[in-house]
């Protein structure tokens, strides 16, 4: 059986519609979930499995290898700290 691009992206986007409508909206966080899973797209969970990588020690080359980038710029954008990220930096001290 063979998926076209489109119809996996239209998977991907129902599922994460489908999620969002099962988080109960009760404050900040989850309207923030809720926003995210509303949003949901193969792009998205690429993304983050490249954040992911490197938040997890993965060297910039090994991730940019693993997402067929030739450009380590690219790459360089997954470096780049997300509002959650600055959040938990501020959090720590």
């Amino acid at each position: 059986m063979y998926l076209a691009p489109r119809a996996i992206q239209a998977v991907v986007e129902q599922v994460g519609r489908v999620a969002a409508s099962k988080v109960p909206a009760r404050g900040n966080e989850e309207r923030e979930i809720i926003e995210a899973l509303n949003t949901l797209s193969p792009h998205v969970l690429r993304h983050t499995f490249g954040k992911r990588l490197l938040d997890a020690g993965a060297q910039l080359t090994e991730v940019a290898e693993i997402l067929g980038h030739e450009d380590l710029n690219v790459t360089g954008r997954y470096t780049l700290p997300s509002a959650a990220d600055l959040q938990r930096a501020a959090d720590r001290i």
